[in-house]
Order: structure tokens, then C-alpha cells, then sequence
């Protein structure tokens, strides 16, 4: 398998591939499920240019297409026609809301709950009285107080402002140059098989062992079992540092050596 490769792609060039139809979601992964006030989250995080976590992309030739979902729902469907393939391993939820920030469709989520992501809302004039009120809201759009996300993002975004004005101009222009600027870290892996894909996704987890949406793909695409991947893995690395005090003692060395210390400190 290659190293996986550490990459930075702002949303433009999320968008960009998205057009192109480039990702496709794993067969068994979940649909979209989250509500509209944690799409809210996730925008206003990145106008304030907060973390939001990494993609991990598994990208294999169109070969693979048998492992596509093809129910096709929130993001656009993988064209067929592309070279290769980028599965989306983790990372479904936040690629969704982006596509759809841009898009402002309405579409439903698992539970069946429809959401219009036109009602997505840059609050231009937040509330003064509020102790740092959120920027990105989920409601529905007034004149130049709240303005859909959508209208901001898109290339004739000048002629979709409900006004002129110099201030409102560069509060908007300011909104979207964070969002169309906003870095997103991706992590993407070529050239390598599901056991290979889910030792590099917990090894990227391994600081705390944490088990997201992409155990569930990796698992169900291959009949793998990550998490217990996850503590295979971690009980190795115990073993490599076991203390000696662990260790087999078959001459009875280091028992001899804590008794002597034990009758030391007891002199």
C-alpha cells in the first residue's frame, strides 16, 4: 500500500470535484442524518475557521463500482465515466452540508425529516446583545439581515444581494471568502485493500481509539470488524512496552530483585 497522502482542499476545490462527481458513498454506509441546526454548527465553525475534522478518501478504479450506494440523495451520484473512484470513508456528514450550502436544495434526511438548505442564512447584523451569537443560522431569509447562504456562494453572487450598500457588500464578500476559503484536511489512500484501509483509519484514531461512521463502512464493505481491529492493534503496542515487571520470569530474576528491593526499603 502507498502512504497515505496528507492533503489541504479549500471548499472551491471540494466543489470543483463535486461537480465533477468524483465521490461515491460505500454500499451500507448511512444516508444523511444530521438536522438542520447541526448544519448550522458545522458552517458557522468554518466562518470562524474552526476545525471541523478531515475526509478519508479511498480512491480505486471505477473497477470497484460494485461497492457503490446508488441510491443517490444529499450529494450528487458518482459519474461512471470518471477514471477512479474516491470513497467517502469518513467524512459523509460534513461533505453533504457543504454540497448542499452551495446548492440550497431541499432534501431529506434518514429520519425523513426534509430540509431546506436554501433557509441556511449568513446573519449579516448579528445581535448585539447576544455574547457572540452565530453567524450561521437555519431559518428563513430577510432582505439584508439574513441572507441565504446559497445566494453568497454562488458566482453572480453580486446580483443576488438584496442591497448595495458598502458595508453589507464587505460583510457578505468577507463570509464568502472564509467559506470558499475554508481549509479542509483530506486524507486519501490509494492502492490498498479494505484491511489495509482500516489499519490506516485506526492508526489516524489511534490517540483515543475513536470509532466513527467510517468503522461502519469499512466493516460492512468487507465483513471487517474495526473496533476490534482498533484493540488488536492497541494491545500490541502494549505488549512491545510491557514493563518488566510483566514479563516472563522464568529463572525468577526480577522476582528476586523486587524482594530484595522490598527488604531495602524496609531496613
Amino acid at each position: 500500500m502507498k502512504p497515505p497522502e496528507l492533503k489541504t482542499w479549500n471548499v472551491q476545490t471540494l466543489h470543483r470535484s463535486l461537480l465533477d462527481r468524483k465521490f461515491a458513498i460505500p454500499k451500507l454506509q448511512r444516508n444523511f442524518v444530521w438536522d438542520p441546526s447541526r448544519a448550522a454548527k458545522l458552517l458557522d465553525s468554518m466562518y470562524r475557521d474552526m476545525p471541523i475534522g478531515s475526509l478519508f478518501l479511498w480512491e480505486m478504479d471505477r473497477k470497484s463500482a460494485n461497492l457503490i450506494r446508488q441510491a443517490a440523495n444529499v450529494l450528487p451520484p458518482f459519474n461512471p465515466e470518471n477514471r477512479d473512484i474516491w470513497f467517502v470513508i469518513d467524512g459523509q456528514q460534513r461533505l453533504s452540508v457543504i454540497y448542499q450550502a452551495l446548492r440550497g436544495e431541499t432534501r431529506s434526511n434518514d429520519a425523513g425529516r426534509e430540509i431546506d438548505f436554501s433557509r441556511l442564512c449568513f446573519a449579516v447584523y448579528p445581535d448585539s446583545e447576544q455574547d457572540d451569537p452565530p453567524r450561521m443560522v437555519y431559518r428563513k431569509p430577510v432582505g439584508r439581515e439574513y441572507v441565504p447562504l446559497r445566494d453568497i456562494l454562488a458566482q453572480d453572487w453580486r446580483r443576488r444581494m438584496p442591497a448595495r450598500t458598502g458595508d453589507f457588500l464587505r460583510r457578505v464578500e468577507q463570509c464568502r471568502g472564509r467559506i470558499l476559503g475554508y481549509p479542509m484536511p483530506v486524507v486519501m489512500v490509494r492502492s490498498a485493500t479494505l484491511e489495509e484501509i482500516g489499519e490506516v483509519f485506526v492508526r489516524l484514531n489511534s490517540q483515543g481509539m475513536r470509532i466513527t461512521s467510517a468503522d461502519r463502512a469499512i466493516a460492512m464493505m468487507g465483513n471487517l470488524d474495526v473496533r476490534e481491529m482498533a484493540e488488536e492493534l492497541r494491545a500490541s503496542r502494549a505488549r512491545r512496552v510491557q514493563p518488566a515487571v510483566d514479563r516472563p520470569d522464568p529463572h525468577g530474576l526480577q522476582s528476586r530483585r523486587r524482594e530484595a528491593a522490598r527488604g531495602q526499603r524496609s531496613a
